[in-house]
């Protein structure tokens, strides 16, 4: 017994040692005006919305439908670049550039999150923001703001290559001059497909290669000295929202064919457009504001003819029910989706008929005696319906869903309706204007 009382006595003390010894050694709070300035960015990159529509095309609204793809963010691919400035300054000069994600080597910035929402924290030093800023100190009754620009490229380096070189190519030091450079960059969407899949399964269609679609962001806040001055890792500063921008624009077809006995069906649906390729930044992307939907196109190709003869392709995945835009009880077949870039609505022809771009749908009619399908293909151009759906004018717009809803089989093709719809809600931002 007396053994016993003697290891209680004795874990007891030790329990009581680690836990002073914990007392002990807790940080204590950071003394306002010292240490690192610490504040904090929302990087959203989309989010469900389920707002149903009471129009003609009869179904729901949702923004992201394939999320690892629409949604995430590789970290081996992605570019931080922060400028701040004196407010009224004239040029926003850059404070912090990160485009290594893939070690924890740089202390300065720190990314949390998942596809959707992810939150961008820094710990900038003192002394770094008052050295680009003419020397500056950050005081609580310092009576200029400061001006902090945010400006986030994902997902655009070419699999298999070097993404941080290509990244640290960029060598300007202030937010024009990095717009500059990277005006000329452009992606490649062949790199979303698998070439060795030929089915329509969208998990297996847009896998090994590039898994994400390209994105550009920028946001500008102005920020007080006093709010600055107070933060620290204990209370940091979140400045704001970040909406991120997809270079590319989403195009979906839909059957909404009514059946017997499962016929007629969409059994494949393809985009044929005139662009191989997608620039990473929209136009006038040195004006952009935060949050904005763009209106007016970036083309890598912007005089290619618009003709059917050397279209370039892009095959529509099917998307599994519980990931469907439609409710089950609005939908009588699959919705396929695909991702193609930005380019004209149009022809060289003057005829509707054969503009460009088309949407090439195969119809399942029936089934033969032998078990093979009774099948047609009719290519639907955009061009029949640019006139009275496309309010921004004749183009395939990035951040925007093309949505081909076939609703019946006539005896001269489908019936369809078309509808454009921005990707994301737009939010409201307390930003600088």
């Amino acid at each position: 017994m007396i053994e016993r009382n003697i290891v209680i006595q004795y874990l007891v003390s030790v329990l009581i040692s680690v836990l002073m010894l914990s007392c002990h050694d807790k940080e204590e709070p950071t003394p306002a005006g010292e240490g690192s300035l610490c504040f904090s960015f929302d990087l959203m990159t989309g989010e469900l919305n389920t707002n149903t529509r009471n129009d003609d095309m009869s179904h729901t609204e949702t923004e992201s439908e394939y999320r690892q793809f629409e949604d995430a963010i590789d970290l081996n691919d992605l570019g931080v670049f922060l400028f701040a400035k004196v407010e009224g300054g004239d040029s926003e000069a850059l404070l912090l550039k990160v485009t290594d994600f893939s070690s924890q080597s740089n202390t300065s910035i720190h990314l949390s999150g998942g596809p959707g929402s992810y939150r961008l924290n820094f710990d900038i030093e003192r002394k770094e923001l008052s050295k680009i800023l003419d020397n500056i100190d950050i005081t609580p009754d310092g009576t200029d703001n400061i001006v902090f620009r945010l400006l986030i490229l994902a997902n655009c380096s070419s699999p298999g290559t070097n993404a941080q070189a290509k990244w640290n190519s960029i060598e300007g030091k202030d937010y024009e001059t990095v717009i500059n450079e990277l005006q000329d960059w452009t992606y490649a969407v062949a790199y979303i497909y698998n070439d060795n899949y030929s089915g329509e399964d969208i998990t297996k269609l847009y896998t090994n290669k590039k898994r994400n679609c390209p994105m550009f962001g920028t946001c500008l806040y102005s920020v007080s000295q006093e709010a600055l001055y107070e933060s620290s890792p204990e209370s940091r500063l979140m400045i704001g929202e970040i909406d991120m921008l997809r270079a590319l624009a989403k195009v979906r077809v839909v059957d909404n064919i009514p059946k017997v006995d499962g016929y007629p069906r969409i059994v494949s649906a393809t985009f044929y457009g005139t662009q191989s390729s997608a620039r990473q930044l929209p136009f006038a992307a040195f004006s952009y504001i935060n949050g904005s939907q763009v209106h007016t196109p970036n083309i890598v190709e912007p005089d290619r003819e618009l003709k059917f003869e050397g279209a370039v392709s892009y095959r529509l995945g099917v998307i599994p029910d519980a990931w469907s835009i439609t409710p089950t009880d609005q939908r009588t077949g699959a919705t396929r989706i695909g991702y193609v870039p930005e380019q004209k609505i149009g022809d060289v022809y003057d005829d509707v008929v054969i503009g460009m771009p088309v949407f090439s749908i195969e119809i399942a009619h029936s089934k033969n005696e032998d078990g093979s399908e009774n099948k047609s293909t009719y290519n639907v151009a955009m061009t029949g319906y640019k006139d009275h759906i496309f309010e921004f004018g004749n183009n395939i717009l990035r951040n925007h869903i093309y949505t081909l809803s076939v609703d019946a089989i006539g005896e001269t093709g489908p019936k369809v309706k078309v509808r454009v719809n921005p990707w994301v809600t737009e939010r409201q931002h307390i930003e600088l204007q």
